[in-house]
This record gives structure tokens, C-alpha cells and sequence, in this order.
């Protein structure tokens, strides 16, 4: 008998953890930490499971390895997934230090979690000791990311994060054909995307103009936004330089020295000519005064060289900044969309200096995830990794469409 277990990202996105057992073998895929407001992690026992398999680096599938995976079980991800992993996870606990909040992990406790790590490229299947076994899936998310195709007693397929459209980075991903249980992100799952080469219009064009007045800093996601941006920003004719500050930087280097990842090797490397890192902090105060063009972190905001950029900005009175992705609740990204002021060293100011919000999003929309599960053709749904709203309202809207779903609430065990 098969039965899942669900021990995090249920009604909500973060703390990714699902576990499968069957004959004997009890597999956890993914192992995440709720990275916004107080840390959160699965709940996950570390005697209780055999393997581990990781869908893709961000945090939200992999922060929580070092606690959940303290015994050292045999832990798989893809190749370029690990130094992205191991370098987010370092981050992460500089991170905690700096917010004041408990860290639960140092740089021991990541080497030991990640000490029986097996890397493998997509379409290469594994097989446990149990006859059953998995492959990964290319998912269009990030660099590495991956659906988990689980076959034993039952085809089980797990999405992690996932899009199907083609952007400037991936091809989309692919999704299996006549699995009986989908495992499915449910992020946008009661919404739809602009039109993504429109969206690239207007962002290129938005630049362009403020770059006459000032200059453009964008904040972005280290992992995959920020080299999809990259080439955006090429592509619409923009030549200026571009200077990137903050982790972002580091995926690079790591996108370079792992190859095939990405849509376009060569157009990236061609990019990368023209991309100057910022090695000195002291350069930043000159960004401004000197209208360049910078793509830095953090994404939501909350942290990272952007809110020195925010700072010049406040002081000199010139400059737009332009947020790329979801800014989740409780960050200085909604702050400003919502209040039009920030948290910053501290304390709450207003915000002086224009911005503007681009969702180049990663993830499938409402139409995307029904192209997804009807291609996958499952006999059995189950939504996660979306809120209270979006993982409710989809399942229900799927079992309408004569599909058997469910909405996944912590701790619930299911016999499939």
C-alpha cells in the first residue's frame, strides 16, 4: 500500500515536505523552511524516513535540510542544485543572525545534513533497494529545479515549483503523461499572468525612460530572476552596462561552470561580458550619483545590498527602483506596494522616490496548472504550496471537473 503524508506547505507557501512510503521505503521530497516572519519547519521526524529527494534549492524546498536531515539519510537533487543549495543555506543563517532570530544551523550542521548527497542530471533514473524508483523532470522554475516522477506500486508525480509558458531562461517544464497522483504546486492557482513578451515590453521601456532621470535599480531573486532579467534587458535593445550586487552575482559564476541548464548557454555567457559585479561596497554610494543600472537582492526587500541603494536613493532624491516577483506578506516589498513605506535600519519610513512591480513569475498560473494536469491525466490530486484560498478553491474546482483532488492540511496521511 502507498500513502502520502503531508508535513508542510499545506494552505500556505513554505516549509515544503511531503513524505511517500511504500514497501517498506519511506521517501521525503523536499525539505523546506517558512522563510517570512518567525522560521517554520516541517513536521518532519528524523527517524521516520529512509531517502530524501530535493526538487530545487530555494529555501522554501531546501532550508530546513539540516535540521530534518541531521542523521545523514541518502539526500538526491540535481548537480547545479548543490552549490546553490549549500550557498542559500549559509545565506539563510546569516540571515537569522542579523533579524535577531534563532538559528537553528551553522556551517557543521549544512555539511553534515549534505554528506550523503548523490547529484544527478534529469532523465536518469535511481532505483532503491525496494524495486521502485524516481527520475527528475526538468521544471522550467529555476536553474535545476525539478518534477519528481516517482514509480513503485503507484506513478506518483510531485511538481515542486513549476512553469509550463516558455521564458527568456527555459524551454518550460515537462510533465509526465498518465500518472494516477499529481502532486501540485498551487501558487496562482486562482489567477492568471500578463502575457509574458508584453510584460518584457513595458519593463525594457520603463527602464529606458528612467534611466534618462536617474538611475534604475531593480531588485530581484538571486536565483533565476536575476540572469532571466539579465537577458530581458539585452534583448530590449538596452546596452548600458549592467552592474549586479548581491548574491546574484555568485549564481552566475555557478550558471557558468554548469552548463545546460538553460535555455541559451551561449547567449548567457555573451550577457555575462557586459555584466560587471559590484566588489566594493563603497561603489554603491557612486551607483547613484552616476545613473547606472543595477539588478540586486533581495528580491522582497528585506534585506541585502538594495536597501543601501534605497538609502542613496532617500538622500540624493533621484532614482526608481523596480520589484520583480511576489512580494509575500509581512516584507518591505508589500510594505511599500500597500503602505508606501519600508523597514529600514530599523525604523519605518516613507518612501520618497518612484517604484514599480513587474511579476515575472516562476510559477504556473490558473490555466498553466489545468495544461499541466491534464497532460499528467492523474487519478488522484493533491494541491500544496499555495494559500488558504488557492489550494481550497482549486481543489474544489477540480473535482468539478470530475477530477478526485484534494486540499492538503498538515499532518494528513492519505492511502492512495
Amino acid at each position: 500500500m502507498t500513502k502520502l503524508k503531508f508535513l508542510g506547505a499545506c494552505r500556505e507557501v513554505g516549509r515544503s515536505s511531503v513524505m511517500l512510503q511504500e514497501k517498506g521505503l519511506n521517501v521525503v521530497m523536499d525539505c523546506g523552511l517558512k522563510v517570512h516572519g518567525e522560521q517554520e519547519f516541517p513536521t518532519l521526524d528524523q527517524n521516520a524516513f529512509d531517502e530524501m529527494i530535493i526538487s530545487h534549492a530555494h529555501l522554501d524546498h531546501t532550508g530546513a535540510i539540516p535540521v530534518g536531515n541531521a542523521r545523514q539519510r541518502p539526500l538526491y537533487m540535481t548537480d547545479i542544485s548543490l552549490p546553490i543549495t549549500e550557498l542559500l543555506l549559509a545565506d539563510s543563517e546569516k540571515v537569522a543572525i542579523k533579524r535577531n532570530i534563532k538559528s537553528h544551523y551553522g556551517e557543521k550542521e549544512i555539511t553534515k545534513a549534505l554528506g550523503k548527497i548523490k547529484t544527478m542530471r534529469y532523465q536518469k533514473e535511481h532505483v532503491f533497494k525496494n524495486g521502485s524508483s524516481f527520475a527528475f523532470l526538468d521544471a522550467g522554475h529555476i536553474p535545476g529545479s525539478a518534477g519528481i516522477m516517482f514509480q513503485g506500486e503507484k506513478k506518483v508525480f510531485y511538481t515542486g515549483d513549476f512553469k509550463m509558458v516558455e521564458t527568456r531562461l527555459h524551454e518550460g517544464a515537462i510533465v509526465p503523461n498518465n500518472v494516477e497522483v499529481m502532486i501540485t504546486e498551487s501558487t496562482y492557482a486562482t489567477k492568471e499572468q500578463p502575457d509574458r513578451n508584453q510584460l518584457e515590453k513595458k519593463f525594457v521601456d520603463s527602464i529606458k525612460e528612467a534611466l534618462t532621470k536617474g538611475p534604475a535599480i531593480i531588485a530581484a531573486f538571486a536565483t533565476g530572476r536575476t540572469q532571466e532579467l539579465i537577458q530581458i534587458l539585452r534583448l530590449g535593445g538596452i546596452e548600458q552596462e549592467i552592474i549586479v550586487d548581491g548574491m546574484g552575482g555568485k549564481i552566475n559564476d555557478i550558471l557558468l561552470e554548469y552548463p545546460g541548464y538553460i535555455k541559451d548557454q551561449k547567449f548567457f555567457e555573451k550577457c555575462m561580458e557586459t555584466v560587471e559585479p559590484i566588489t566594493n561596497r563603497r561603489f554603491r554610494k557612486i551607483v547613484v550619483k552616476q545613473n547606472k543600472l543595477v539588478i540586486c537582492t533581495a528580491g522582497m526587500l528585506d534585506g541585502g545590498p538594495v536597501l543601501e541603494f534605497i538609502k542613496q536613493m532617500r538622500e540624493q532624491g533621484k532614482g526608481k527602483l523596480f520589484m520583480t516577483g511576489f512580494q509575500a506578506e509581512e516584507t518591505n516589498g508589500r510594505r511599500i506596494l500597500e503602505e508606501k513605506e519600508l523597514l529600514l535600519d530599523g525604523k519605518v519610513v516613507k518612501v520618497n522616490f518612484p517604484f514599480e512591480q513587474y511579476e515575472f513569475s516562476a510559477h504556473p498560473s490558473k490555466s498553466e496548472l489545468m495544461q499541466a494536469i491534464k497532460k499528467a491525466n492523474p487519478q488522484k490530486v493533491f494541491c500544496m504550496h499555495g494559500d488558504d484560498t488557492s489550494c481550497t478553491t482549486f481543489a474544489q474546482e477540480l473535482n468539478d471537473y470530475c477530477y478526485e483532488a484534494y486540499d492538503t492540511t498538515l499532518g494528513k496521511e492519505f492511502e492512495l
